[in-house]
């Protein structure tokens, strides 16, 4: 074989497709056995020869490497001492950097809390020295010695500074709170003396000084609480007693009428006064003042105002005292307090309302069954103003119109008297069923009559009774509204 054909033949050994029987055969068509056995035995000899040169090179770089290995294995063992040194070191030194930086903190929040104790003893200091230097100088001069309202403020202003930082810092003690608990007593005193002068003067700057002053000390109860002790009750005591009600002719609207006018007159011009200055919102004289007053004394002083058993002297009074305590609530500011407002509910559920429809009831619906308990001879009508012809009828009126007299009806007992109206025409009706059982009494022409004279009087009532449609949405709009 040429170089080329040697060549082709031994790459053909390292093909993936290499097959035995193939070689041999393309081998056999050129040559005979012996040649190609002589031809393996030579290529067998050359593979042996570069297999040996190969493990010689690689031999010889593994036992480099081996060499290395091992050289490098000391090596790093010689670093495992320096390097478990070091990382106890390491360990050390960040246990002392954790204590130091905790002794740090520690060290930093005892100063912090010293800084703030001290802050603290200056703050208290501060007020038991002014409180001290308060106290001398209200004992060392006459109330009077306060004209000047810019000192009585400066004094209250300073004090009520101090107070609420420390009521907010939560550190008033009770030693604290002894020391200026007695004098802001004697401020609150010389306060409410102020207050009060100004408001019989009619003095409407100081009166507006005096309320800051009472919002600064966050006292606005003890303003409210004074007001009503020393300006209010003296003004209702005398009303509401049972001889004054009597020389009122038991007309409870002459008292109403001046307690009205004690609370829009003489109580004007606080109400000016906090609707002028928002910052005062805090204060509701009618509210907690005047209302409450008026509510102790009427209960105290007319214990029998509801005249229970009279039923109209009951209506009455009940309709004045629901408008005075509805003209109370709008002052106020909130209509709504009439019906939300536990005290207000009280006041009005002094007058039992059901028991007085018990009473009207039976009165009107007893009338009406009187009157329509007549013989059947005498059902008819004599002339009238309604033009109808049968006397049940004129009853109906009567006691409908009696039902709805401004004398007897109550708004909020609408729906009772709707259902007594309802109960008087089912009962009216009623009688009508019951002549026509009784029809063989009447002859044929009486009973014609009886028909066309009732029909008549059904027009008439339901003209009477029944509401238009517009004007009851007139009617429903305006009471909505």
């Amino acid at each position: 074989m040429d170089i080329r054909e040697d060549l082709l033949w031994k790459e053909a050994f390292f093909k993936e497709n290499f097959n035995v029987d193939q070689c041999l055969s393309k081998y056999t068509q050129k040559s005979d056995l012996e040649t190609l056995r002589r031809e393996l035995k030579k290529y067998g000899a050359e593979l042996q020869q570069q297999m040996s040169e190969i493990l010689k090179t690689e031999t010889e770089a593994i036992v480099n490497l081996a060499e290395y290995l091992t050289n490098l294995n000391s090596k790093i063992e010689n670093l495992s001492a320096p390097i478990c040194q070091l990382q106890e070191e390491i360990r050390t030194l960040y246990g002392l950097i954790q204590s130091a930086e905790s002794s740090y903190n520690i060290a930093l929040e005892s100063l912090k809390s010293n800084i703030t104790k001290r802050n603290h003893i200056r703050l208290k200091l501060g007020i038991i020295t002014s409180s001290h230097y308060i106290d001398k100088l209200i004992d060392s001069l006459d109330s009077d010695s306060f004209e000047d309202m810019l000192i009585l403020e400066r004094v209250v202003n300073k004090y009520s500074f101090q107070k609420n930082y420390m009521d907010e810092l939560g550190i008033m003690s009770n030693d604290t709170m002894a020391i200026t608990g007695n004098v802001e007593y004697k401020l609150i005193s010389m306060l409410n003396k102020k207050f009060l002068d100004a408001f019989n003067k009619g003095d409407g700057d100081t009166l507006t000084r005096c309320l800051r002053m009472y919002d600064n000390l966050k006292k606005q109860d003890d303003a409210q609480k004074t007001f009503q002790l020393k300006v209010v009750r003296p003004a209702l005591i005398p009303l509401f007693s049972e001889r004054y009600l009597e020389q009122c002719d038991q007309n409870i609207d002459e008292i109403y009428n001046e307690v009205s006018s004690f609370m829009n007159k003489r109580m004007n011009i606080l109400s000016q006064i906090l609707t002028k200055n928002p910052e005062l919102k805090s204060f509701n004289f009618i509210l907690t003042s005047f209302w409450k007053e008026f509510d102790k004394q009427s209960r105290e002083g007319l214990p029998y105002i509801t005249a229970p058993g009279n039923p109209e002297l009951f209506q009455k009074r009940f309709k004045s005292t629901y408008d005075v305590v509805l003209q109370i609530a709008k002052k106020c500011g909130n209509e709504d307090l009439i019906r939300k407002d536990k005290t207000f509910q009280e006041h009005i559920k002094r007058f039992n309302l059901p028991v007085y429809f018990e009473i009207r009831y039976q009165q009107i619906a007893g009338n009406f069954e009187n009157d329509i308990l007549i013989e059947n001879s005498d059902i008819y009508a004599s002339n009238n103003i309604l033009s109808c012809k049968l006397k049940s009828t004129i009853a109906l009126w009567k006691a409908q119109s009696r039902s709805f007299d401004e004398d007897v009806y109550i708004d909020q007992l609408a729906d009772q008297f709707l259902k007594l109206s309802m109960m008087l025409l089912s009962r009216y009706l009623g009688c009508f069923k019951v002549i026509l059982q009784e029809k063989s009494i009447f002859t044929d022409e009486e009973l014609e009559t009886f028909i066309m004279d009732s029909l008549i009087d059904l027009n008439i009532v339901e003209k009477l009774f029944a509401l238009e449609t517009e004007k009851l949405k007139m009617w429903i709009k305006q009471y909505l509204k």
